[in-house]
């Protein structure tokens, strides 16, 4: 089903692309649709290199990357929706005349835009995604997203993340975007499927749904069963009368 959708989700991105190109151009559609029919085959063969299915995750405890694809863009759409709601309060609230409003439209006196109100605006949707990753991360392993698709986050050892590791592992998202996400698609080709910001923290992704083993975790050994008994030890008796 994943690679269902991943290849319907790319497909659609391909040919929305091409047909935005066409029209800025005003080339004829037909003939880019077209083209984008020859490219499908290129984008259908990064897909199947990047899923995990290729990658025989199916048996792996460790969460595959579609799969933390998809818990991100949950997680993004939550923080995006979170912003649109809190924005559309805050606009309700200052037409209201219950605070004062950010002062950026036209006629507003100078220096409004610096006034208190837009200070604690402002650390509000710079503290969320903070707040959102590194809460959740350090209370259940998951965000929503992850909930959603059963996946969470533990240190390499299997122990739980604090608050101090759970932020080092937020930072480590700048580091990824530092090398043009080429951090992010690292986890689609490491054994544990770890990116670069979980190879800096030692933390896995590993599915709920499936045990995950322990590192250096060993069945206890059977006690060796004694060595048997020399038998010349087991007469006891005398030499017989001559």
């Amino acid at each position: 089903m994943i690679v269902i959708i991943g290849g319907a989700l790319l497909w659609t991105i391909c040919s929305m692309g091409v047909g935005y190109l066409a029209s800025r151009k005003g080339k004829n559609p037909w003939k880019w649709f077209i083209i984008s029919l020859l490219i499908s085959p290129i984008m259908g063969a990064i897909f199947l290199l990047l899923s995990d299915e290729h990658m025989g995750a199916e048996d792996s405890p460790y969460a595959g990357f579609w799969s933390r694809a998809a818990a991100r863009a949950i997680d993004l759409l939550i923080i995006i929706a979170t912003f649109n709601l809190i924005y559309l309060a805050d606009r309700l609230g200052a037409d209201a005349g219950l605070w004062t409003g950010t002062g950026l439209g036209e006629g507003s006196p100078t220096g409004a835009e610096f006034s208190m109100a837009n200070v604690l605006r402002g650390l509000f949707f710079l503290a969320f995604p903070v707040f959102y990753y590194v809460y959740l991360h350090a209370m259940y392993g998951q965000t929503f997203g992850k909930m959603a698709l059963k996946v969470k986050v533990v240190n390499e050892d299997g122990t739980p993340l604090d608050y101090r590791k759970s932020f080092l592992r937020w930072l480590g998202y700048f580091l990824c975007d530092l090398t043009f996400y080429i951090g992010y698609l690292w986890a689609a080709f490491d054994p544990r499927k770890q990116g670069l910001h979980d190879k800096v923290c030692k933390t896995v992704v590993v599915r709920t749904d499936m045990p995950f083993p322990l590192p250096g975790a060993a069945e206890p050994e059977a006690p060796a069963e004694p060595p048997p008994a020399d038998p010349a030890s087991l007469d006891t008796g005398g030499s017989p009368p001559i």
